[in-house]
């Protein structure tokens, strides 16, 4: 195995005609090949035990994906735009989703029972990302409004915590012991962001 990808990876560029690829896509072979669902295509996230994957993408439906068959064995329906998802929460329990077309919502949701957790959590514009704390405890979301919000995750409660960051959020995760946010964005028109700093939040 290691001798030929070594071979393959070593083949001069002059010498990578079809046939290098051929080779290549036939010694690498997928494990499986999820498919005939229109929500895949965006993103994706293991369960913590890998048992399931869960995808989403430009289409309101969220699908868990049963990896010992490659079946889709359950929708989670109740976003009416195109959506994302955060990774699992550490214990596994929850996952969350967030609207940033036509829906401005985040939504967390119970992986047991595949229901949401609580209400959806209704921002004032879209919303680019979202991040559970390493404990679970807490979830913070990036919003187009150039907000940073942070969530109670078991009950959905506003913790009062918001920083301003004054442009479009577009990304936001805890640090290692959850007390720190770091978190960048910016709009953009043609020439690029208006902001293009990286700021961290003591919580």
């Amino acid at each position: 195995g290691r001798a030929r990808d070594t071979l393959l990876a070593r083949t001069p560029e002059s010498y990578r005609g079809w046939e290098w690829g051929w080779l290549l896509r036939s010694c690498n072979q997928d494990l499986m090949t999820l498919s005939d669902n229109p929500s895949l295509g965006m993103s994706a996230s293991f369960s913590p035990d890998s048992r399931y994957l869960v995808t989403a993408g430009g289409h309101p439906v969220i699908w868990i994906w049963d990896l010992a068959t490659g079946k889709a064995v359950r929708p989670l329906r109740g976003h009416t735009g195109n959506i994302d998802i955060t990774p699992f929460s550490p214990d596994g329990r929850h996952l969350a989703s967030f609207g940033w077309w036509n829906d401005t919502t985040v939504r967390v949701w119970d992986m047991e029972t595949g229901q949401p957790a609580f209400e959806p959590l209704a921002h004032p514009d879209a919303v680019y990302y979202a991040a559970f704390s390493r404990d679970g405890r807490r979830l913070v979301t990036a919003c187009a409004d150039g907000k940073v919000r942070v969530f109670d995750a078991a009950t959905g409660a506003d913790t009062g915590l918001t920083n301003d960051y004054g442009d479009a959020v577009y990304c936001a995760e805890f640090d290692r012991d959850g007390r720190r946010i770091a978190y960048a964005g910016g709009s953009h028109h043609g020439t690029g962001s208006q902001d293009t700093t990286v700021r961290i939040w003591d919580l």
